[in-house]
């Protein structure tokens, strides 16, 4: 067990692709930071995964999914979702069952379109 830093070209984390193998009855936390230009409130949460999984925002529990999805393109939605002005931590906690192991996050405004002002970094200083 060991944190890594990983860097994504989309939303979507593959750990199998990650760990190098696919990984059956296990777990992972993704971590990132969450600068934002301003405070927003009335955000949705976007959140894919195949298996159960919880998401944490500023260390309380905003999202979970106790059942498995089968497919990670199937989107639940967390309403109501508020970051601060300046650092946010975001903490996604993917459950693998069995063959794929991949989750995904999105933020987008009330009316579901891509949120502005907002940048994720690794470092909480917010300089990666």
């Amino acid at each position: 067990m060991k944190w890594r830093a990983v860097a994504l070209t989309n939303e979507v984390i593959d750990f199998n692709a990650i760990l190098g193998q696919v990984t059956e009855y296990s777990v992972a936390y993704a971590v990132t930071y969450i600068q934002s230009e301003a405070e927003q409130r009335g955000l949705q949460l976007l959140v894919g995964g195949e298996d159960e999984a919880k998401v944490y925002l500023n260390g309380k529990q905003v999202y979970k999914a106790p059942v498995p999805h089968g497919i990670v393109a199937v989107e639940d939605t967390a309403p109501d979702i508020a970051l601060n002005s300046g650092l946010n931590v975001l903490v996604f906690k993917v459950v693998n069952e069995t063959g794929d192991w991949k989750g995904s996050i999105r933020f987008t405004d009330a009316a579901g379109q891509p949120l502005k002002g907002i940048h994720a970094t690794l470092a909480p200083e917010g300089k990666d």
